[in-house]
Protein backbone atom coordinates (compact mmCIF):
# COMPACT_ATOMS: atom_id res chain seq x y z
CA UNK A 1 0.00 0.00 0.00
CA UNK A 2 2.59 2.45 0.76
CA UNK A 3 4.33 2.30 -2.86
CA UNK A 4 1.09 2.81 -4.20
CA UNK A 5 0.45 5.84 -1.83
CA UNK A 6 3.45 7.16 -2.94
CA UNK A 7 2.97 6.89 -6.24
CA UNK A 8 -0.55 8.56 -6.10
CA UNK A 9 1.47 11.53 -4.24
CA UNK A 10 4.13 12.36 -6.74
CA UNK A 11 1.15 11.81 -9.41
CA UNK A 12 -0.78 14.41 -7.91
CA UNK A 13 1.90 16.83 -6.61
CA UNK A 14 4.07 16.89 -9.73
CA UNK A 15 7.21 16.76 -7.53
CA UNK A 16 9.51 14.33 -5.08
CA UNK A 17 10.26 17.25 -2.92
CA UNK A 18 6.05 18.56 -2.63
CA UNK A 19 5.06 14.87 -2.33
CA UNK A 20 7.81 14.29 0.39
CA UNK A 21 6.37 17.20 2.80
CA UNK A 22 2.95 15.87 2.21
CA UNK A 23 3.51 12.45 3.49
CA UNK A 24 6.21 13.12 6.18
CA UNK A 25 8.72 11.67 4.76
CA UNK A 26 12.12 12.24 2.68
CA UNK A 27 12.93 12.89 -0.70
CA UNK A 28 14.96 10.08 -0.95
CA UNK A 29 13.20 8.16 0.42
CA UNK A 30 10.30 9.02 -1.70
CA UNK A 31 12.87 8.37 -4.68
CA UNK A 32 13.45 4.80 -3.57
CA UNK A 33 9.99 4.20 -3.29
CA UNK A 34 9.39 4.85 -6.66
CA UNK A 35 12.51 3.22 -7.98
CA UNK A 36 11.06 -0.12 -6.02
CA UNK A 37 7.69 0.43 -7.86
CA UNK A 38 9.25 0.91 -11.63
CA UNK A 39 11.19 -1.95 -11.00
CA UNK A 40 8.50 -4.23 -10.22
CA UNK A 41 6.51 -2.43 -12.70
CA UNK A 42 9.08 -2.85 -15.12
CA UNK A 43 8.62 0.40 -16.49
CA UNK A 44 9.34 4.09 -16.11
CA UNK A 45 6.04 5.63 -14.34
CA UNK A 46 7.10 8.87 -14.92
CA UNK A 47 9.35 11.33 -16.90
CA UNK A 48 11.36 14.56 -15.84
CA UNK A 49 10.29 18.08 -17.40
CA UNK A 50 11.85 20.66 -15.99
CA UNK A 51 11.62 19.89 -12.46
CA UNK A 52 8.48 18.62 -13.18
CA UNK A 53 7.79 15.24 -12.71
CA UNK A 54 5.12 13.78 -15.73
CA UNK A 55 3.63 10.80 -15.91
CA UNK A 56 4.00 8.85 -18.82
CA UNK A 57 1.53 7.08 -20.25
CA UNK A 58 2.06 3.64 -18.45
CA UNK A 59 1.70 5.89 -15.42
CA UNK A 60 -1.57 7.40 -16.18
CA UNK A 61 -2.83 4.21 -16.74
CA UNK A 62 -1.46 2.79 -13.71
CA UNK A 63 -2.52 5.65 -11.67
CA UNK A 64 -5.79 4.71 -12.42
CA UNK A 65 -5.65 1.10 -11.33
CA UNK A 66 -3.71 2.45 -8.42
CA UNK A 67 -6.31 4.79 -6.71
CA UNK A 68 -9.19 1.67 -7.08
CA UNK A 69 -6.53 -0.60 -6.15
CA UNK A 70 -5.69 1.68 -2.89
CA UNK A 71 -9.68 2.37 -2.19
CA UNK A 72 -10.56 -1.45 -1.83
CA UNK A 73 -7.19 -2.36 0.20
CA UNK A 74 -8.36 0.20 2.57
CA UNK A 75 -11.97 -0.56 2.76
CA UNK A 76 -10.62 -4.12 3.28
CA UNK A 77 -8.34 -2.77 6.09
CA UNK A 78 -11.42 -0.48 7.59
CA UNK A 79 -13.93 -3.77 7.35
CA UNK A 80 -10.98 -5.92 9.12
CA UNK A 81 -10.36 -3.58 12.37
CA UNK A 82 -14.64 -3.57 13.10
Amino acid sequence: MRHLRVFLDIAAQGSLTAAARAQGLTQPALSRSLAELEALLDRPLFRREGRRLVLTDEGTLFRDHAARALQMLEAGAAWSRK
